[in-house]
């Protein structure tokens, strides 16, 4: 029976395939090469400085091994954001504790994250919804997303086939949520 993409086993095997193959880190999360991933990574960079003020409150879902902190670090506009990131694997969250002993990263699902309705001001969601929706788990991210909505007064949901239009969802005034390509 292969192993879930929701489970620690499915990370760690990921972790050490990597290390044992000699790959680059990003390919634990998204097997392509360095020079795309640095195109996926500068985009990214771009798309949020044309939506993140320079001081909000982020939180990033399945944020892995810190690649989109990594973004943010480097860019001297983000200076101001306080950053959050959880992602359910222990292995991963190690890592970027490493890399970045200075973050806050928790080990946590999206489906149990507890923060306080709208704490965060943005949520950013990198790869997430593709990934579950790919492996059929699409009421996992049903529970997740409607989570991650509470938590928060705006989602961007990044995929990495489409870094350079997001969607981006903001709660209206109303309460509602509105949906928009940038």
């Amino acid at each position: 029976m292969p192993l879930r993409v929701t489970s620690q086993d499915f990370w760690r095997k990921r972790v050490w395939e990597v290390v044992a193959d000699g790959l680059e880190l990003h390919q634990i999360i998204f097997r392509t090469d360095i020079t795309n991933w640095n195109n996926i990574q500068r985009d990214t960079g771009k798309m949020l400085r044309s939506i993140l003020p320079p001081s909000c409150r982020v939180l990033d879902a399945g944020c892995g091994y810190g690649a989109l902190y990594e973004v943010l670090h480097a860019v001297p506009h983000f200076a101001g954001v306080e950053y959050t990131g959880l992602d359910l694997s222990k292995d991963l969250i190690g890592i970027a504790k490493l890399r970045y002993p200075d973050a806050d990263f928790q080990e946590m699902s999206m489906e149990d994250a507890d923060y306080p309705e709208n704490y965060f001001d943005y949520t950013i969601v990198r790869s997430v919804q593709g990934m579950l929706h790919d492996n059929d788990y699409t009421s996992t991210w049903s529970i997740a997303f409607a989570n991650i909505k509470r938590m928060s007064k705006n989602i961007i949901l990044a995929e990495y086939s489409s870094i350079s239009r997001p969607t981006i969802l903001a709660k209206s005034s109303s309460g509602e949520w509105n949906a928009r390509s940038k």
